[in-house]
């Protein structure tokens, strides 16, 4: 695997741990980052898209589908303004920009793996 495919990689077994607890025990992410708890479904269901794209990020990874590491540079991204702008908004508390710096910092992660493996070429 490239580095850039190893960013990717990565991140789609955090997306695939994150997934999974927000199928199987939802409540405790959710009061970790100060929102209401929930016996409705639809967190569960976001924990199965979350497993479903973290899919995606591996087998891309182990592909080594750099069109798709691409993509998902300026989406990381954007999920980290969206959460600031939450933030402000007074939407959520501000430890939700933990997992926000997680997208921001994977995202350039990933693009400075893609820079510099063209460099190199």
């Amino acid at each position: 695997m490239t580095k850039a495919a190893k960013t990717v990689f990565y991140f789609g077994l955090y997306m695939i741990l994150e997934g999974s607890i927000l199928l199987i025990v939802p409540n405790i992410l959710l009061s970790l980052v100060g929102l209401p708890q929930t016996q409705e479904v639809w967190i569960r269901i976001v924990g199965m898209a979350l497993i479903v794209l973290g899919y995606y990020y591996i087998k891309s990874a182990l592909k080594n589908f750099e069109d798709f590491f691409y993509w998902t540079i300026p989406t990381r991204i954007m999920q980290f303004i969206v959460l600031t702008t939450f933030v402000f908004l007074g939407l959520v508390g501000p430890v939700i920009l933990l997992f926000g710096a997680i997208e921001l910092i994977s995202g350039l992660w990933t693009w400075r793996s893609l820079v510099m493996q063209k460099k190199s070429k």
